[in-house]
Order: C-alpha cells, then sequence, then structure tokens
C-alpha cells in the first residue's frame, strides 16, 4: 500500500496518538505477563515501569531473534540474563549500604491516578514531537540522521540482517553483520510493520515517546517514594529528561568558546526531541540508579551491561565501569569479600560479541583497530578536545556542581550514601573518555564519550533533587529553580535547532501528490528508484521523499560522487564502499576497463529493473537514459525531479 498524509493536523494527530496509546497497551500486557510468570510483584509505578520495560524488551529482542533466526546480537540478552539469574545476580544485595528505605513514605496511586499519568505524559511529548515534525499542515522529511535511520529500522524487519547499508536488498549476499545500535531501530521497524506506516513517521512520532513515557514512571516511582504532594511530582517527573545533556545555546555568546570550539564538540545529541540513541541509554541508567536505591548494585551493574548490547559504542565505558567497580570494592575490603559475578558476566557477554562479530564477517573492525597505532600526537589531541568538553560543561553545569559540592561539604552523610555511585559514574565517563582518545580519527569516535556523557548529566540532575530534598527547604526550592532553568534553556535550543536546520528537508506536497498518482498507476510490482544527484555528500541524496509514501521503495545511488570521492569525509566514504552500484562498477571495470560511467548507469538500472528516477533541476540525465524518459515531474519550490522511464531494452 502506499501512504500520503495529506490529511488536517487533527486527523493526523488523532491517528498517530491513538497507534501510540494502543502499542503502549500491548507492551503493557505483555510486560505485566512477564513479570506475573516471573513472580515478581509490584505495586503503584513501579509496577508499570517495569511492565512497559519488560514488554519492550521481550517484544524487541524476540522479533530480532526469530527474523534473524538466531543471527542477531540480540542473542546475548536472554543468554545473559539465564547466566545472570543462574549466578544468583537478582537475590537481594543486603551487603551494600544505602539510603535507608524507611525514610520513604508508601504512596500508592489509583488505577485513574495511573491512567492520567500516562495520558499526560504521552500527550505532552507527543504534542512536541508532532509540532515538529510538520509543516504547513504536512509532513516534512526529517534530519538525514533520521532518514537513515529509518532505512535501517525497514531492512532490519524485512530482510532480518543487522547491517548499516541500507542499500543491502540489492547486495544480500555480501551483506555482513556490523555492530551498530540496532535495539531502538528493531522497535521501529517492529511498530512500522504491525501498523503498516512509513518507518520515517515512526520513529519520530511513536518510538521516542514510549522510551521518554518509560523513564517518566521511572522517575514517578522514585519520587513518590518520597513525596506526598503528587501534582509537584508529576510535573517533575515530566520535566526532569528534558534537561539532558542540552545544547547550551548561550555560550555562543562568549568569543571565549568560540575561540575553543566548545559548540562544536558538544554536537547534536543534546536534543531530546532527536534522541533515538540516548534515550533507550537513560532508560538503562535509571534502571541501574533504581536497583542502586534498593540496594541492589550487582543487578543494577547487570543493566550497566545491556547497553553494549543495544549500543555498541557504550562497550568500552560499561566494560570498565562494571569490572572496575568490582575490582576496587574488593581491594577496599581487602579480599575478605570478594564478589566477581558481574566481571565474570562482562567477560562472557565480551566474548559473545566479539565472536558474533568476527563469525559474521564484520568489515569495518579493521578501520577501528588500526587507528591505535596512529601516533603519539593523536594521543594528545584527544586529550585537549577532552579537556574542552569537561571545561565546556563545568560551565554550563555549574549550578548544579556547586550545590553537589556545597552538600558534601555541609553534609558529609550525603557523600558516603553515595560514594559507590559517584565511582560507576566516573569509571563510566573514564572508560568513554579513553575509547575516545585512542580512536580519535576513527569517524564514529565520540560517541564512545557522548552517547554516555549526555545520558549522565540527567542522573546527576536527579541525584541533585533527592540530594535536595532530604535537606532544608531552601535547597530543595534551589533545585527546582535549576531544573526549571535547564528546562528553559533547552526550549529555547529546542526551538533554533529544529526550526533552521530542516531546509534540506522539505517537500513540495502538490509535487509528491503527482508523485504518488505515477506510482499508483503503475502495473509493474518493482519498487526499485535509483537517485543521480549532484551532491557530494552521500547521505544528503535527494529523492527520500519516496519514503514518505512507502517504506518498501528501494533506492540505489548512481550520483557522481560514488566514482569522485575526492572531498568525501571519511564516513562518506565508508558508506560509498559498501554501495551495490560501487561494487558493481569495480566488478565491470575489472572486465572491461574502457566502460563509461553513463554505460555503467545504464547497464545496471536494466539489471535490477529500475523505472523511476530521482533527481534535481540542476541534474543533466545521460543521453543514454534521456531517449527513455517516459514522464517527468518537476517541483520547482525545491528543485526536485521525479522521472519515470520507459523499460530498458
Amino acid at each position: 500500500m502506499l501512504y500520503i498524509y495529506l490529511f488536517s493536523p487533527m486527523q493526523d494527530f488523532i491517528l498517530y496518538y491513538s497507534f501510540l496509546l494502543l502499542i503502549l497497551s500491548a507492551f503493557f500486557g505483555i510486560g505485566y505477563g512477564i513479570l506475573r510468570l516471573l513472580k515478581l510483584d509490584y505495586e503503584g509505578y513501579e509496577q508499570l515501569f517495569w511492565s512497559l520495560f519488560a514488554g519492550v524488551i521481550t517484544v524487541t529482542v524476540g522479533v530480532a531473534i526469530i527474523r534473524t533466526g538466531g543471527k542477531s546480537v540480540m542473542t546475548a540478552v536472554p543468554l545473559g540474563g539465564l547466566l545472570a539469574w543462574g549466578l544468583g545476580i537478582f537475590k537481594q544485595d543486603k551487603s551494600i549500604e544505602t539510603i535507608q528505605t524507611s525514610i520513604f513514605t508508601d504512596n500508592k496511586p489509583s488505577w485513574l491516578q495511573k491512567i492520567t499519568v500516562i495520558g499526560l505524559a504521552s500527550l505532552l511529548f507527543f504534542s512536541l514531537k508532532f509540532y515538529f515534525v510538520r509543516e504547513d499542515g504536512h509532513f516534512i522529511l526529517p534530519f538525514i540522521d533520521d532518514r537513515f535511520y529509518a532505512k535501517i529500522a525497514h531492512s532490519l524487519v524485512a530482510y532480518g540482517t543487522e547491517s548499516t547499508n541500507m542499500w543491502h536488498y540489492l547486495d544480500v549476499q555480501n551483506s555482513s553483520l556490523e555492530p551498530y545500535h540496532y535495539f531502538e531501530l528493531w522497535l521501529t521497524g517492529i511498530i512500522a510493520w504491525v501498523t503498516y506506516q512509513p518507518t520515517v513517521i515512526v520513529i519520530n512520532l511513536i518510538l521516542d515517546a514510549i522510551f521518554y513515557i518509560n523513564i517518566v514512571l521511572g522517575l514517578l516511582h522514585l519520587l513518590t517514594k518520597k513525596y506526598n504532594h503528587y501534582y509537584f511530582v508529576f510535573a517533575v517527573s515530566i520535566f526532569l529528561p528534558f534537561i539532558s545533556g542540552f545544547y547550551p545555546v548561550f555560550t555562543k555568546l562568549y568569543p571565549f568558546f568560540d575561540s575553543i570550539q566548545a559548540t562544536a564538540y558538544l554536537g547534536t545529541y543534546a536534543k531530546i526531541l532527536n534522541m533515538h540513541k540516548v534515550l533507550p541509554i537513560m532508560l538503562l541508567l535509571l534502571c541501574f540508579y533504581i536497583c542502586v536505591y534498593e540496594k541492589k548494585i550487582q543487578k543494577g551493574l547487570t543493566f550497566l551491561l545491556l547497553l553494549p548490547i543495544f549500543s555498541i559504542l557504550t562497550y568500552p565505558s560499561v566494560m570498565l565501569a562494571c569490572i572496575g567497580y568490582e575490582t576496587i570494592v574488593s581491594i577496599h575490603r581487602r579480599l575478605k569479600k570478594i564478589e566477581w559475578h558481574i566481571s565474570f558476566l562482562a567477560v562472557i557477554l565480551s566474548l559473545f560479541i566479539i565472536l558474533f562479530y568476527v563469525v559474521g564477517n564484520v568489515d569495518n573492525l579493521s578501520q577501528s583497530a588500526g587507528s591505535l597505532s596512529n601516533h603519539l600526537s593523536i594521543f594528545v589531541k584527544g586529550i585537549k578536545s577532552l579537556i574542552v568538553i569537561l571545561l565546556t560543561n563545568l560551565y554550563v553545569y555549574l549550578p548544579i556542581v556547586f550545590v553537589f559540592l556545597f552538600l558534601c561539604y555541609t553534609n558529609y552523610q550525603v557523600w558516603r550514601e553515595q560514594q559507590k555511585t559517584f565511582l560507576i559514574y566516573a569509571l563510566l565517563l573514564v572508560g568513554g573518555a579513553v575509547a575516545w582518545i585512542l580512536l580519535i580519527h576513527n569517524y564514529n569516535s565520540k560517541q564512545f564519550f557522548y552517547l554516555i556523557f549526555f545520558s549522565l548529566h540527567f542522573l546527576l540532575v536527579l541525584k541533585l533533587f533527592m540530594f535536595t530534598s532530604q535537606q532544608k527547604m531552601v535547597y530543595w526550592l534551589l533545585s527546582v529553580i535549576i531544573i526549571a532553568f535547564l528546562s528553559s534553556i533547552y526550549c529555547t535550543q529546542l526551538y533554533f535547532n529544529e526550526h533552521f536546520s530542516i531546509i534540506e528537508s522539505k517537500v513540495n506536497y502538490t509535487f509528491l501528490k503527482k508523485v504518488q498518482a505515477v506510482i499508483s498507476n503503475s502495473q509493474s510490482k518493482n519498487k526499485n528508484f535509483a537517485v543521480i544527484s549532484p551532491e557530494k555528500n552521500i547521505m544528503m541524496y535527494h529523492g527520500e521523499y519516496i519514503t514518505l509514501l512507502n517504506s518498501d521503495y528501494k533506492n540505489s545511488q548512481l550520483g557522481d560522487n560514488i566514482i569522485d570521492t575526492t572531498n568525501c569525509a571519511v564516513y562518506e566514504k565508508v558508506y560509498i564502499l559498501k554501495l551495490p552500484f560501487y561494487k558493481y562498477i569495480k566488478a565491470k571495470q575489472l572486465l572491461n576497463p574502457d566502460l563509461t560511467l553513463p554505460q555503467l548507469r545504464y547497464s545496471f538500472m536494466k539489471e535490477n529493473k529500475i523505472e523511476y528516477l530521482c533527481t534535481t533541476l540542476q541534474t543533466t540525465l545521460d543521453s543514454t537514459l534521456q531517449k527513455y524518459v517516459k514522464l517527468a515531474i518537476d517541483d520547482s519550490i525545491y528543485q526536485q525531479r521525479f522521472i519515470q522511464l520507459n523499460p530498458l531494452p
């Protein structure tokens, strides 16, 4: 089926919000059944939190394993879970001293309150998402990374191969397993498959809302143990996630930050409305925090060990945190009571992940490993970059740092009760920082640090709020003011980033309606189309408006940039090497070096039965293809051109 979203905004809103509520209900039901099966009894918001969490994990991991025939990194989740259960990690850890639970008040919400909370939280977040993915009454094509994620999410479920090569369906025999952040993309693909909606819409309207609601329920579970002021607790829980790792717009006002390029180092992971890979990390860190609060540190560390499975770039941070923590604690106890359960589990999971990708014939690990052999200057550059980030964020989060230090100075008990969790936080940051420094020239190296760093901001602010709540009223009010201040900065940043970075994502809907009519009237069952664009950036290709019509349409890049990679960035060259057309060119030129690019395009399109071309008004079509043009539709506003071809003889 073809989809085009030209309804009124209210009709679209009701349609997708209904999808969100139905999907949430299904996850809650599945998760509740899993908890009952495991004889895990919870009440209140804790029950909702763990039910939604268990439902999402079970469905996503289960479908990934089934769809890939077991060839999914998600297979490590049930294996690790069984091993953790056998090691007794899920039992109560009474040896760890944390805050006494006797100070908690017992606040059991009614079902009406629970439903109201879920409804209001989902409505708030969904409304914000809905506002930023529409313009002039229509859906816009989202940020280029989101379109890339959407393609991968679709191909995961459609073809059952964990590959970041979103064109691999034209070259299945050469596709290989690759490490990536697949968990949220599997979830996106599953939801799109069930609802028959394009993944590009699902990932922006439904996916993040599910994680956000799960995080809010976890915060409510924590805070309602301490407060009876229900509406205040609800308001704090709703807005706390929004202050995680924001991009501080006001740093641009100071020449000092421009001179050290601090804003460039902070990157774009700050936007909660574009945090598809960060929200699952925040959720697992919240699981860890809840377990620590309930005196179950080993259980909390087990949730951290899920991170490398869901997002491979968290591996250095998590492994150092888990193994380092047990080592330091054991030495501190003078080896009188050694507990290596988490370290053993970490080693087993590491071996599984390494063997999984080695057997899967990963073709880009050598590039990452090769970076380690670079000169000392690279290490120095990494150290300088790290110092810039730490100093910049120290300035941005100075209110939080000040309150932490003041509380530790005035009340040593606060520090003593939380020093173990601070140790784990520190190890998480050190692990990511070391990986970044060593792999500073790798195209994805920044994320080793960022993915953990921005998520930890969320928990640090939560700690601030929990700390000050036990102190005098003035400190408690101070934490609320800080939360409000950081949230307001976030909202300002959100407006500027979202409204001024979507120029390349716009599409003329009159043009799109004509394209839909052509595709709908076509008698061909073939869903291949090609893109020929003058753009040098391989990620900014044209023709992605077709993803708003149907996710099943498969595109091939036939641009000049596949031949001329002189000015391409490192990550662009990595993707170009995976393109079926690039491999096709190399194979054909070995047999006949005299073949020209137009000839290669023609033969590739003929072999793959491509009948549609997406180009720009500035693109001059090869004379070889011009005589086969059946119909051309132009978009004079955004300079797009859609071409229907006659069958190539």
